[in-house]
């Protein structure tokens, strides 16, 4: 997140499921993506949450905690994007 959450921007034409409303949602926020490239399930399939009864991290869904090292082995996953300079962002 680069900005914190409001409701005063630009209305959002959602894509929502059948019988939701957008009212329920929170507000948005912007995104610095960090890394751009894809990660199939199977590079990060003998990975696994205890935060979320030890099931496998592809079955999680929005805002479910990682335990740290997972996380951490999740992200350090992904191919480098040469066009993020990651070590200027952790200073």
């Amino acid at each position: 997140m680069c900005s914190e959450s409001s409701h005063n921007g630009s209305p959002i034409n959602w894509v929502l499921p059948p019988g939701m409303n957008s009212r329920v949602l929170g507000g948005s926020f912007k995104v610095n993506w960090l890394n751009r490239n894809e990660l199939p399930f199977a590079k990060v399939q003998n990975l696994y949450n205890p935060w979320n009864d030890n099931k496998p991290i592809k079955i999680a869904r929005d805002g479910t905690e990682f335990e740290p090292n997972i996380g951490k082995q999740l992200c350090c996953s992904f191919p480098s994007d040469p066009t993020t300079d990651v070590v200027a962002l952790i200073k």
